[in-house]
């Protein structure tokens, strides 16, 4: 079966953008000395984060199984759509 290359790359951006946040998140730790709100002091946030953070990791996740399980993907394939999505991506990360 063919492997789905347009969910790898965007897998790749995707993965790449949240690494910049985490390594943004250090460096504002380390240059000020508060943890720009990755664990947030109050009950909400902290709450909001159990919801956030599996998200996260499920937009980096998701497409990586789908290149290398690509029967775990869509039934249906649509080049242009793929294609588009990852140019999409691409100038949206550039942005």
């Amino acid at each position: 079966m063919p492997k789905d290359w347009p969910a790898l790359v965007i897998g790749l951006i995707v993965a790449f953008y949240w690494a910049r946040v985490i390594k943004l998140v250090f460096k504002t730790k380390r240059l000020t000395g508060r943890a720009a709100n990755f664990l947030p002091p109050e009950t909400l946030g902290r709450i909001l984060r159990v919801i956030w953070y599996p998200n996260v990791a499920a937009w980096v996740i998701v497409p990586l199984v789908t290149f290398f399980h690509p029967t775990l993907g869509p039934r249906t394939h649509w080049p242009i759509v793929s294609w588009s999505a990852v140019a999409v991506a691409a100038i949206v990360l550039y942005l």
